[in-house]
């Protein structure tokens, strides 16, 4: 009976995941906890029930619903694989990877009536499987921070930038969507870090985090533009091929 209550309280205590940390301390610990048992071959979930059970000051800011743990919990680990990768650079033809991110999107641009124009984009040296994700991320928000009753519109351009240092591929997505004030274009690039409540938009507040990651990872480096009520630019620079 006691073990069979020990099992019950360690299964509770599992379902107390991170979403939304209240201050940075608690979202570092998440993250660094999270590696350093993934480095050992711990479950995640195990990470976050010995938090709670060894009643971790931290454990507080780390409770959600249980319907939201597993995408939170994912997106950190993808957050942290991000600069452990060890794949090598190869050829990565942006175009097709874009399409390929559309494809998967096709049922939510057709619900949403989005229209996306893609330009004319570049092969880089990268990695693949981060690259698809960064366009993934950066499509998903444009079609998600849209205001009601309007049609998103969405463009993918690049542009190639040889002033004030090597040459690099600058890409952009660009929305017509609810926009950010300009003080908080550096915060929504935090992992946790979110403008709306999930009541509002959906998700982990992790995505932007991994885009700016890899981008890092890459050479390069990710910002973003943007207005309230007059859409936002997501940037993502890259080196581009010699």
């Amino acid at each position: 009976a006691h073990q069979s209550g020990y099992a019950h309280r360690r299964i509770s205590f599992a379902r107390l995941m991170v979403a939304a940390a209240s201050r940075r301390e608690a979202r570092e610990r998440a993250l660094a906890l999270t590696y350093e048992r993934e480095q050992r071959g711990v479950d995640a979930a195990t990470v976050f029930a010995e938090m709670a059970v060894s009643a971790d000051p931290y454990a507080e800011h780390l409770v959600r619903g249980v319907d939201e743990e597993q995408a939170t919990i994912d997106d950190l680990l993808e957050l942290s694989r991000v600069v452990r990768s060890e794949r090598a650079f190869q050829d990565v033809d942006l175009g097709r990877v874009v399409h390929e991110v559309l494809g998967d999107l096709e049922m939510r641009i057709e619900a949403a009536q989005a229209e996306v124009r893609v330009g004319s984009l570049p092969v880089v040296q990268g990695d693949r499987t981060q690259l698809r994700q960064v366009f993934q991320n950066l499509l998903s928000n444009a079609l998600k921070f849209q205001a009601a009753g309007t049609p998103p519109r969405i463009e993918v351009d690049a542009e190639l930038v040889e002033a004030q240092g090597p040459p690099r591929w600058r890409l952009r997505v660009t929305d017509n969507g609810i926009g950010f004030d300009a003080e908080y274009a550096e915060k929504i690039f935090e992992p946790f870090q979110r403008l709306h409540g999930r009541g509002t938009y959906a998700g982990t507040g992790i995505g932007l985090a991994i885009v700016r990651r890899v981008a890092q990872r890459h050479g390069g480096k990710a910002w973003a533009e943007g207005r309230p009520g007059r859409g936002a630019t997501f940037v993502v620079e890259l080196p581009a091929k010699d």
